[in-house]
C-alpha cells in the first residue's frame, strides 16, 4: 500500500482520536481551568479501526486563552517506542459549551475544536472543526465516542477505552 494511500484511511481515524482533546465559554464549576495543561493518551492500537494496522500516541496541549495544539506520532509496535509511519501536528483553538449528562450519568462538556494548521509530515491537510464531548476527572480526560460517520456531529456518549491523562 503507498504511503498516500496509507495516509489517507489513518489520518481520520487519527483525527477522530485526537478530536477528543477541545474556544473556551468559562463555566462556573471551572472545567474551563480544568482542560488547561499538557495532555498524553495512551498508545492506541488502530489495527482496531483502520486495516493498515499502526499504533499511534497523541499529545495535546489546551492554553488559557483557547489555543490548542497537539501533536500524534505513527509506531509499528504496541508498546509505542519504534516510529513508523510519520508525525501529525495540528494548531488550532478549542472552546468548552454547554454541560451535559451522557447516558450513562457522567457529567461532560461540549466542546467544539478548529484545526487550523493541520499537517501529517511535510503534507498540509484541510483545516477541520470537530464536535464533540469532554470529561475532565481528576488527572484524567474522556471524550466522546466519535466515528467516520459522526465527525461533524457531536456524540453523546464518552469513550473510556482511550482516555488521556495529565502531565
Amino acid at each position: 500500500m503507498s504511503s498516500h494511500k496509507l495516509i489517507r484511511r489513518t489520518l481520520p481515524v487519527a483525527l477522530l482520536f485526537l478530536s477528543g482533546l477541545p474556544t473556551i465559554t468559562w463555566s462556573a464549576d471551572g472545567i474551563s481551568r480544568s482542560i488547561i495543561g499538557t495532555w498524553k493518551g495512551p498508545c492506541f492500537d488502530m489495527r482496531k479501526t483502520t486495516p493498515a494496522g499502526r499504533y499511534i500516541r497523541s499529545t495535546a496541549i489546551y492554553g488559557s486563552g483557547g489555543n490548542y495544539e497537539d501533536k500524534t506520532i505513527f509506531y509499528k509496535d504496541s508498546a509505542c517506542t519504534i516510529p513508523g509511519g510519520g508525525v501529525k501536528k495540528s494548531k488550532g483553538t478549542y472552546r468548552l459549551g454547554r454541560r451535559i449528562t451522557t447516558p450513562g450519568g457522567k457529567t461532560a462538556y461540549y466542546i467544539d475544536l478548529h484545526y487550523i494548521s493541520n499537517f501529517y509530515n511535510d503534507m498540509r491537510m484541510p483545516s477541520v472543526r470537530i464536535k464533540n464531548i469532554i470529561r475532565v476527572n481528576g488527572n484524567t480526560m474522556t471524550t466522546g465516542q466519535l466515528t467516520p460517520r459522526t465527525l461533524r456531529t457531536r456524540p453523546s456518549r464518552l469513550d473510556p477505552s482511550i482516555p488521556m491523562t495529565r502531565q
